[in-house]
C-alpha cells in the first residue's frame, strides 16, 4: 500500500461507509466537472441518505467574507 496511516474508528451511528462509496465516487466526479454543484446532494446515492445540516447557503455565505489581516 501507499501509506500505512490508517487510524481505527468505530462509528456508533452504525452507517454503512461502504455503500457510501459508490454515490461518493459519483459525487465527486460530477464535482471536478463542474456537475451539479446546485443539486441536492443526495440525489447521488440510490438508498435514503440524511438531509444535511449545513445552511445550504452557509458556504457560498463564508466564501464571500473578505479574509481579515494575516
Amino acid at each position: 500500500s501507499f501509506a500505512k496511516n490508517d487510524i481505527g474508528f468505530i462509528d456508533p451511528t452504525g452507517t454503512d461507509h461502504d455503500a457510501l462509496g459508490v454515490g461518493l465516487k459519483k459525487a465527486l466526479y460530477n464535482y471536478m466537472h463542474g456537475i451539479g454543484l446546485d443539486e441536492d446532494v443526495r440525489r447521488w446515492f440510490d438508498f435514503h441518505v440524511p438531509k444535511p445540516k449545513v445552511a445550504k447557503h452557509r458556504i457560498a455565505r463564508a466564501l464571500s467574507v473578505p479574509p481579515g489581516p494575516v
